[in-house]
């Protein structure tokens, strides 16, 4: 039974039949489960020949549903059909035989009356060919999917390296544009508080405020400021004074000057600090100079064109002071203390074209620069204050 069952299933399944045969493979197993329990019934109440012909007749029958799902097969150039139907072609015609030797159609011989135990042991021989291919082609399927694993793996793995390089390529740049993006900030950074308070507020998010035992602060603003808004356009304006004050910036940058902010028409300025100097009056009232030798060749400049033109008043100071980093919010850089309002003062009480410093920065520059004592003069909340015009460099500080 069991050798009927496999050898009639078998071709069946590996010709995947069941796939574009349904009917004809669902009718093999009933065919194969009907003949099986027969050969069953027949080993236990013995054999009769009623029960031979049922079970020679259900298998031939199954052999030709084989034979004709296998030619089915050879046509759909499904491997080892042939090989199968070769096997099938030859167990048809021994069962025929036996079939026949049982029923004393014709004479029993050693051959016909073994003649299905023959052909089945051809047909499974033919099956082991079959099986043995199959688990080849298994084998080289398992290989080739292997190989394709394989492939795929390094494929993968490139993959991943290729997105990794781009990631880090992407990190760079990002990292590069950051670092471009800090130094723009640092840069803004240092054009509003000098090197050391900008450094100090980037590294603890904040700026200690420092003393100074002497520095100079130069205070300069437009005369008649306002008569020239209420004349010019606003754009002119600003224009003009634009001019102005980066010449400024140019000079003040040449002594290491520092500056501290421009008020409306006024422009502040301290030299002295962060770094203190000792010749911290000399480079501001160098600094003075040029900024009034600017406004004169622009005075001739505009003379010969017409066109109007701005006159500064310059005062200098020299003191103590304190600076420091105010507000959490747009950073300013500031100074205080009351050598801000009396360089003020010595502004407020210049005349236009003239550099007015007081008795304090006389006797830091008096040996270098030629200075024209103007006596004590009044200063709004400050009493009378002694004064002195710088008028040119002395000769040794000229020849330098």
């Amino acid at each position: 039974p069991l050798f009927n069952f496999m050898g009639m299933i078998y071709p069946m399944y590996a010709l995947r039949l069941k796939a574009y045969m349904p009917k004809t493979y669902s009718l093999q197993i009933y065919l194969c489960t009907f003949s099986t329990i027969l050969y069953i019934v027949q080993a236990l109440n013995g054999y009769t020949i009623l029960n031979s012909k049922i079970v020679n007749l259900t298998v031939i029958c199954s052999i030709i549903l084989n034979i004709v799902g296998i030619s089915i097969a050879i046509r759909r150039r499904v491997p080892y059909a042939g090989i199968i139907l070769i096997s099938y072609l030859a167990l048809f015609p021994t069962t025929i035989l036996f079939a026949l030797a049982k029923v004393a159609l014709i004479k029993p011989t050693l051959f016909t009356s073994n003649g299905l135990q023959i052909g089945t042991a051809f047909q499974f021989i033919m099956f082991t060919f079959v099986l043995s291919a199959k688990l080849n082609i298994l084998r080289k399927d398992k290989e080739e999917a292997q190989k394709k694993q394989l492939a795929m793996a390094h494929e993968n793995e490139r993959l991943i390296k290729d997105q990794n390089e781009m990631l880090e390529n992407k990190v760079k740049e990002r990292t590069s544009e950051l670092e471009e993006e800090k130094q723009k900030s640092e840069a803004l950074l240092l054009n509003i508080l000098p090197a050391e308070t900008a450094d100090e507020l980037m590294k603890y998010g904040k700026a200690t405020a420092k003393s100074y035992a002497r520095v100079s602060v130069l205070f300069a603003d437009i005369k008649g400021f306002t008569q020239w808004a209420e004349t010019l356009s606003a754009e002119v304006l600003v224009k003009q004074i634009d001019r102005y004050f980066q010449a400024f910036d140019d000079i003040v940058s040449k002594y290491g000057i520092e500056k501290i902010k421009t008020i409306g028409d006024a422009y502040l300025c301290v030299s002295g600090l962060p770094v203190e100097d000792r010749d911290s009056a000399e480079k501001a009232v160098l600094a003075a100079i040029e900024m009034q030798d600017f406004i004169t060749n622009i005075k001739e400049e505009r003379n010969r064109t017409g066109e109007p033109f701005f006159e500064v008043r310059i005062g200098v100071h020299t003191g103590p002071v304190v600076a420091g980093v105010v507000g959490h919010k747009k950073f300013a850089y500031d100074i205080w203390g009351d050598t801000v309002n009396i360089a003020a003062r010595m502004q407020q009480s210049s005349d236009p074209g003239k550099i007015n410093i007081s008795e304090e920065t006389f006797k830091e520059v008096k040996e270098k620069f030629n200075c024209i004592y103007r006596g004590l003069v009044d200063a709004k909340h400050k009493g009378k204050i002694q004064m002195y015009y710088v008028e040119r460099m002395g000769e040794t500080i000229f020849s330098q």
